[in-house]
């Protein structure tokens, strides 16, 4: 009778212990599949929204020399996402702007106020995008705050060590020693420890604010203007059409 009642208190205790272990330690992977599901989503948002925008403007102002000034205008080092190649496909162009509209008496005034535009675009997906950025690396920290509160309130060292002691009051023996024995039981310890995140943000690309249109507008005329003579009749009918 009283082994029967230390045998089903051993087995509630253990199944406790494996209910909050595994219960918390779910709860940490799932935030972590939502931090990089979160990440895709950022990476998706770059080459769907923030890349096509700057190869569009590339595409305009075509000569590496302006796409550089570009580049420096907008506070980066280098042109980000560019390709000689972009600046030549016509495949690339049509796709590009093939659904781009834009009011002007002028092919000219409309290569103008397209430049603005697409420019007004790229700067608000960059300021939604560095927001989203900001919140992921926010989660990420906190994660791996959670990842080591769980180290400390769940030492498998100790769960391990306090099981043992269990298995010792019941049957007299002990399954955690003699796992100890042959080295089962380090290796169980590393394979149920949750090593710190990797952060998922460490594979996107850190892009800085943009300037405003109101800050940079005569300067981005200034490169449409130079840009203009270097395209011909066929190119300007594609990109302002």
């Amino acid at each position: 009778m009283e082994n029967d009642i230390v045998e089903s208190l051993t087995t509630q205790v253990k199944k406790e212990i494996a209910e909050r272990y595994f219960g918390y330690r779910r709860m940490i992977e799932e935030d972590i599949t939502t931090l990089k599901e979160e990440a895709r989503r950022l990476e998706r948002m770059i080459y769907e929204k923030i890349a096509p925008d700057l190869c569009r403007i590339y595409i305009m102002l075509k000569d590496r020399s302006l796409i550089e000034k570009f580049a420096h205008l907008i506070g980066l080092s280098e042109p980000i996402f560019y390709d000689d190649y972009l600046t030549q496909s016509k495949t690339i162009r049509r796709r590009l702007f093939r659904d781009l509209k834009v009011w002007g008496l002028t092919s000219h005034g409309r290569f103008r106020k397209l430049l603005q535009e697409i420019y007004q675009r790229l700067r608000r997906n960059v300021s939604h995008y560095r927001t989203d950025l900001a919140e992921l690396k926010r989660h990420e920290a906190l994660v791996n705050e959670e990842i080591r509160h769980f180290g400390e309130n769940f030492s498998l060292s100790e769960i391990l060590s306090f099981l043992g002691e269990l298995d010792r009051l019941n049957t007299g023996t002990s399954l955690v020693e003699e796992m100890s024995e042959v080295g089962a039981r380090e290796k169980l310890e590393r394979s149920l420890a949750i090593p710190p995140l990797k952060p998922p943000s460490q594979e996107l690309p850190d892009i800085p604010e943009l300037p405003p249109l109101t800050q940079i507008r005569g300067e981005l005329k200034r490169l449409a203007d130079e840009a203009w003579p270097l395209h011909n009749r066929e190119t300007i009918e594609a990109i302002v059409h």
